[in-house]
C-alpha cells in the first residue's frame, strides 16, 4: 500500500499530499491482516503489530505475500481444515459482500527458540469483513480479524477432563486455588493454570524470573515479610491479605520445599470477608450505582429484577415499576438470551462465583448493541446467597471497530485537512517536511509548495534563532516528547509576525521501532494570550485606582473568600492581609451586628444579589465608626459569579449631620407649632372686633365699611393658613408615636362627613371600591382624603358636576390606592410642585393656602408609602398613594 500514490485533493487544499496511513493501521490493537480479493491467492497487503505479536512473524515477511503461503495448513494435520475454511470465507464475502463470523479454529504458533522452541497451541475467533472502494460497490480489500481465545477452550478442555484419573500435576493444574514454586533464588519454576489466569501471564513466561521482578508492589507489604520469614527461617505462614493491584481479599499459605524454595497456595476470600456492614454499605451506593453509564440492575433467587439503574432503565425505555418482579423473558429479550441469563443467574446461586459474558442485544428501537456482561452473588450473613446482581458495559463499538475501518479510512484523510491546529509530519534528523494542513500553512506563512520535501532550516529559517530546531534535534535524537504551552514565536515569509502558540512534538518510529522523524501539532492561543495580558494589565489598572479612592475596598472569590484588600483598609484597621484573608475580616465588626452581617452575606452569596447593609468597624485606635458597605458580584458572560467587589464608606460625620439635621427640623416643626397654636387667640379677637365694626352703621363713610371688610376676609384667610399650619406641623410632631393599622373605608368616611355641604352643593358624585385595612392612623388618613377630595370639587369644570372614584390595587406588600376626577387637571410637569408647602398652580381663581397636599405627603411618607399624581389639562386628575399591608 505504501508504495501507491496518494491521489490529490481538489480545492483550496489541492496543494496538500496526504500521508501513508500504514503506520496508523499498524499501530492498531486489534489483530488483523488487510489481503486483496485477488483470489485465489489473497495477497496480505497490511497487518497490524499486535497480530504480528501473537503470530510471532515480522511485517517484511508477510506483506507482498499470499495469506495461504505464510499460513499453510500444519505438517502435523492437526488442523488440516482451518486454511481450508478460511479460504471458504473469503469467497463467502465475495459473494455476499457481507462480513462472515466463522467458528473457532485451531491453528498452533511457533514459540520461539529464546523460549524453548516448538510450537503453542492456539484457537483463534476469526471475523473476515469487506472493504469497498469509492464506487461502494466493488471490494478493494478483505479484513480477516482474529480473537484469541485460546485459554478459553483449554478451560472448557480442562472441566471435560476432570473425570479422568487426574495426576499429581493434573490436581494442581484443576484446582480452584493459585499454587506457584519458586526456588531459592526467589525464581518461578511452576505456575498452575489459576495463578496463571490471575497474574495474566502464561506459566512458561514466567519459569526462572524473579518473583520481586514479576510483582514489584508487594515490596514493603506484609506479602515481602511473610515470605521471607517462610524462607529464611523454613516455617509454614497462613496469613489473609488485601491484594490493591486486585482488588481481592486472598488467604495465603506458604510452605518451605526441600530445595530450599517455597510453594505458596492462594485463595480468594473476598466473599467470606464481606460483612453486613459491608451489603448495607452497597445498598446505600444504589444512587450513586444509578448514576454509572454501565448497566446494572439486580436479581432475586427466582431470576426477576428487583432492582435496575437509570442507564439499563434507558435502555428498555422503562420505568423502575414497569420492570420490577420481570424476567427477562417478559423484559422482551430473545428466547435464546432469556434462558441463557436464567441459567446463569441460577449457576452463580448454586455455585457463589461470578459467571461473565458477552451477548448482543437488540433494544425496543430495533438498534443491535453488544454488552459484556458479569453476574456476582449477593450474599447473607448466614452464606448463602440472597441476590444476584448484574452489570453490563456497552462494547458495542469495540466490537464493531472492524466494521468501521473502511469508514474510518475514508475519513481519515479529510479529518486531518480539518483538524483545527497546525500540524506537520517531518521526516529524517534534517526534519523534511512530508506533510502539513492548511491551519499549519496559515501559522508560517507559506504556501505548501515553499515546505514539502524540503527541511525546516530552509523552508523556515527564523525558527533557528528561536530555538525550535534544537527542541526538534532533542525529540528525534532521544525519542522523548515536547510540550510547550504559550511559546512566543515569530513566523512569516516576508514579515515576522508574533505568536503564541502551544506546541507538541512528537518522535514517530518505523516498523523496528526506530525514529524516523517527528510529529508537530501546534495550536495558536495568540488572541487568547493577548486577552489575558489585557485583562492582567486591567486588573493592574483597576487595583492602582482601587487604592486611591478614599473608600475601603476589598475583593473576594465567588464563595466569599477575600483576597485581597487596599491599602486604606489596612490603614483603617491597623490589621495585616495575613489576619484579614478569607473571613478573618471578622475581627473588626462589632460583635453586636455580627450574626446579622454574616446572614445577609451568606444570602448574597448564595442568591448571586448585590449586598448593602451599614454598621461598626473598628479602627486602628479600637473606637468603631459607622460604614455604609456595597458588595457588588461581578459575574461571567453565563451570568455565574466569578468574584466580589466591596467598597465601606465612612459615614460616620454624614448620621451624625443627617442627625443634627433631624434636631433642628424637630424644633423648626415645634416652633410652628407652638406659633401657629399662640397666634390663633389674637388673630380670633382681631376677627371678632372686625365683625362688631361691620355690624354698627357707618352712614355714608363706605370708605370704612369696605377696609373693615378687608379686614375680615384677610383675618379669615389668616385662620386658614394658621389652620393648616398647625395640621402641617402635628404630622410631624406626632413622629414618635407608635404607627398603628388604619381603617381605610373609615378614614374615607369621615373625610366625605366633613366635606358633606360642599357635596351637595356641587352635585358631587363620590363613588368607592371596598378598602382594605392598612399601616398608618384612621384620623391622619382621614385628612389625606380630605384634602385630595377637597381639590377635586374646588378644581371642577365650569358647568359640569364632578365624579371622583376612589379604586384600590395590591402590589406585592403594598396597596394602592387611587383617586380619579373629572376636573380641569393640570400639565403634568407639575405633578411633583404641587406637594410642595406653599406650591399653588391656580393663585388668583382658586382660593387656598396651598399646604394641602404637603400635609398628605408627609402623612403617606410617615407611615411608609408614596404619593404622587397623574394629570393632563382638561382630562382630569389621580392622585395614587401607596402604604404597607398588614398581614395576616
Amino acid at each position: 500500500m505504501s508504495s501507491k500514490p496518494i491521489p490529490q485533493l481538489t480545492g483550496k487544499h489541492s496543494e496538500l499530499p496526504l500521508p501513508d496511513l500504514q503506520m496508523l493501521l499498524a499501530a492498531m490493537p486489534t489483530l488483523f491482516v488487510v489481503v486483496l480479493p485477488d483470489a485465489p491467492n489473497f495477497t496480505i497487503v497490511a497487518v497490524s503489530d499486535a497480530y504480528l505479536k501473537a503470530t510471532d512473524k515480522s511485517r517484511a515477511n508477510i506483506v507482498g505475500r499470499s495469506i495461504f503461503e505464510v499460513f499453510p495448513e500444519g505438517p502435523d494435520r492437526i488442523h488440516t481444515d482451518t486454511m481450508r475454511n478460511v479460504r471458504t470465507s473469503f469467497h463467502k464475502v465475495l459473494d455476499t459482500r457481507q462480513p462472515d463470523s466463522m467458528s473457532i479454529q485451531q491453528y498452533n504458533v511457533s514459540v520461539p527458540e529464546s523460549e524453548g522452541g516448538g510450537s503453542e497451541e492456539r484457537f483463534w475467533n476469526p471475523v473476515n469483513s469487506p472493504v469497498f472502494g469509492p464506487d461502494g460497490t466493488t471490494v478493494q480489500f478483505l479484513i480477516h480479524r482474529v480473537e484469541d481465545v485460546t485459554e478459553v477452550v483449554q478451560l472448557k478442555r480442562r472441566k471435560a477432563e476432570r473425570t479422568e484419573p487426574a495426576s499429581p500435576r493434573d490436581i494442581l493444574e484443576n484446582i480452584t486455588d493459585g499454587f506457584m514454586t519458586l526456588d531459592s533464588n526467589w525464581q518461578f519454576i511452576y505456575v498452575n493454570a489459576m495463578a496463571e489466569k490471575l497474574v495474566g501471564l502464561k506459566g512458561h513466561r514466567l519459569l526462572a524470573r524473579n518473583y520481586w521482578d514479576v510483582f514489584p508492589e508487594t515490596i514493603g507489604t506484609i506479602i515481602e515479610h511473610e515470605y521471607r520469614l517462610a524462607m529464611q527461617d523454613r516455617v509454614k505462614v497462613n496469613f489473609e491479605v488485601y491484594y490493591e493491584p486486585w482488588k481481592r481479599w486472598f488467604n495465603v499459605k506458604a510452605i518451605p520445599t526441600q530445595g530450599g524454595g517455597l510453594s505458596i497456595y492462594f485463595r480468594e476470600i473476598t466473599a467470606q470477608k464481606e460483612t453486613e456492614e459491608d451489603r448495607r454499605q452497597w445498598r446505600r451506593s444504589d444512587a450513586a450505582r444509578s448514576q454509572s453509564p454501565d448497566l446494572a440492575g439486580t436479581f432475586n433467587l427466582e431470576g426477576r429484577f428487583t432492582y435496575a439503574n437509570r442507564a439499563l432503565l434507558s435502555l428498555w425505555q422503562k420505568t423502575l415499576d414497569q420492570v420490577v418482579g420481570k424476567s427477562c423473558l417478559e423484559l422482551n429479550y430473545s428466547p435464546e438470551l432469556a434462558t441463557l441469563m436464567q441459567v446463569q443467574v441460577q449457576q452463580v446461586i448454586q455455585t457463589k462465583l461470578t459467571v461473565k459474558g458477552q451477548t448482543p442485544f437488540v433494544g425496543p428501537a430495533g438498534d443491535i448493541y453488544d454488552f459484556e456482561y458479569i453476574f456476582a452473588p449477593v450474599l447473607a450473613p448466614n452464606g448463602c446467597v440472597e441476590a444476584v446482581t448484574y452489570s453490563a458495559r456497552d462494547i458495542t463499538e469495540r466490537t464493531r471497530t472492524e466494521a468501521r475501518i473502511q469508514e474510518d479510512n475514508r475519513r481519515f484523510r479529510e479529518l486531518l485537512l480539518q483538524v483545527p491546529a497546525a500540524v506537520a509530519t517531518l521526516r529524517g534528523p534534517n526534519h523534511q517536511y512530508e506533510w502539513v494542513n492548511a491551519d499549519y500553512l496559515k501559522l508560517v506563512n507559506r504556501p505548501a509548495s515553499g515546505l514539502i520535501g524540503k527541511p525546516v532550516l530552509e523552508s523556515v529559517p527564523e525558527l533557528i534563532s528561536q530555538g525550535y530546531i534544537s527542541i526538534l534535534d532533542s525529540v528525534f535524537q532521544t525519542g522523548e516528547s515536547h510540550i510547550g504551552r504559550e511559546l512566543r514565536v515569530h513566523l512569516g515569509e516576508d514579515e515576522l509576525k508574533e505568536r503564541y502558540i502551544n506546541f507538541v512534538c512528537l518522535a514517530t518510529k518505523d516498523n523496528q521501532g526506530q525514529v524516523d522523524g517527528t510529529f508537530i501539532h501546534a495550536t495558536d492561543v495568540t488572541d487568547l494570550v493577548k486577552s489575558r495580558m489585557q485583562a492582567e494589565e486591567s486588573e493592574r489598572q483597576f487595583r492602582t485606582l482601587a487604592e486611591s479612592i478614599p473608600h475601603l475596598a476589598w475583593m473576594a472569590d465567588e464563595i466569599g473568600h477575600i483576597f485581597w484588600y487596599n491599602r486604606r483598609w489596612y490603614e483603617y484597621t491597623g490589621t495585616s492581609f495575613k489576619q484579614m484573608e478569607g473571613w478573618g475580616w471578622q475581627t473588626v465588626h462589632d460583635p453586636t451586628m455580627l450574626t446579622e452581617v454574616l446572614t445577609r452575606w451568606s444570602s448574597s452569596l448564595s442568591s448571586g444579589e448585590p449586598f448593602e447593609m451599614i454598621f461598626p468597624l473598628r479602627g486602628a485606635d479600637g473606637s468603631f465608626r459607622q460604614f455604609l458597605t456595597r458588595v457588588e458580584p461581578v459575574k461571567d458572560a453565563s451570568g455565574r459569579v466569578m468574584r466580589w467587589f466591596g467598597t465601606n464608606t465612612d459615614i460616620t460625620e454624614q448620621r451624625r449631620t443627617e442627625e443634627e439635621l433631624r434636631r433642628m427640623n424637630r424644633q423648626l416643626e415645634e416652633f410652628a407649632y407652638v406659633a401657629s397654636h399662640d397666634l390663633q387667640e389674637p388673630l380670633r379677637m382681631v376677627n371678632i372686633y372686625t365683625q362688631l365694626m361691620l355690624t354698627r352703621p357707618f352712614g355714608d363713610d363706605l370708605e370704612i365699611q369696605e377696609y373693615a371688610g378687608f379686614v375680615r376676609d384677610g383675618a379669615t384667610r389668616m385662620a386658614t393658613l394658621i389652620h393648616d399650619l398647625l395640621t402641617f406641623s402635628r404630622t410631624g410632631h406626632n413622629e414618635e408615636s407608635q404607627i398603628g393599622t388604619a381603617d381605610v373605608s373609615a378614614s374615607l368616611a369621615e373625610a366625605l362627613t366633613v366635606l358633606r355641604n360642599r357635596i351637595a352643593e356641587c352635585s358631587a358624585v363620590i363613588t368607592s371600591d371596598p378598602l382594605p385595612a392598612m399601616r398608618g392612623d384612621t384620623g391622619q388618613l382621614a385628612h389625606v382624603f380630605q384634602n385630595i377630595l377637597s381639590n377635586a370639587l374646588k378644581y371642577r369644570q365650569k358647568d359640569v358636576p364632578p365624579k371622583v372614584h376612589i379604586s384600590v390595587k395590591r402590589d406585592g406588600n403594598q396597596w394602592i390606592v387611587s383617586v380619579r376626577d373629572n376636573g380641569i387637571g393640570f400639565q403634568q410637569e407639575y405633578a411633583h410642585r404641587i406637594f410642595g408647602l406653599f406650591k399653588r398652580l391656580h393663585k388668583d381663581e382658586y382660593p387656598g393656602t396651598g399646604l394641602g397636599l404637603a400635609i398628605c405627603q408627609r402623612i403617606i411618607e410617615r407611615y411608609g408609602g408614596r404619593i404622587w399624581a397623574e394629570s393632563a389639562v382638561g382630562e382630569g386628575a389621580t392622585f395614587y398613594f401607596r402604604l404597607p399591608c398588614i398581614e395576616g
